[in-house]
């Protein structure tokens, strides 16, 4: 597995499900970046550029943050660089499963990542 490889792995990972803060007037709360971008298009909440500002600082953030990761990783032999990389690979997976996501005005009621959905709608 090529450090190329392992950096996109995980900045797709990161996208999809680690909680960004979100904050737009008296709307807030945590999204994961993919969220956000998908609420850019349908029109759910905020508008566009302020929906883009969140998608540029985190999706920067989470591209540095995979390629340093992916570099780490690239110096390990083969076994232990496969299994760092399963680990942090579980690691942001079982995140979606915790009660973190949630938007709505002032207080919201988190919920996982796979309820999130049906808050959105």
């Amino acid at each position: 597995m090529s450090e190329n490889t392992i950096k996109w792995i995980l900045f797709g990972l990161m996208c999809a499900t680690v909680p960004v803060l979100y904050f737009m007037f008296v709307v807030g709360g945590f999204l994961p970046l993919i969220a956000i971008v998908a609420m850019s298009f349908t029109g759910v909440w905020g508008f566009a550029l302020f929906n883009a500002f969140h998608v540029l600082i985190y999706g920067a953030a989470f591209y540095w943050i995979a390629k340093l990761v992916a570099r780490k990783l690239a110096l390990l032999p083969r076994t232990w660089k496969v299994l760092g990389f399963a680990t942090v690979s579980m690691a942001l997976a079982a995140i979606s499963f915790l009660p973190l996501y949630g938007v709505g005005h002032h207080e919201y009621q988190p919920v996982s990542l796979y309820l999130l959905h049906s808050m959105l709608k």
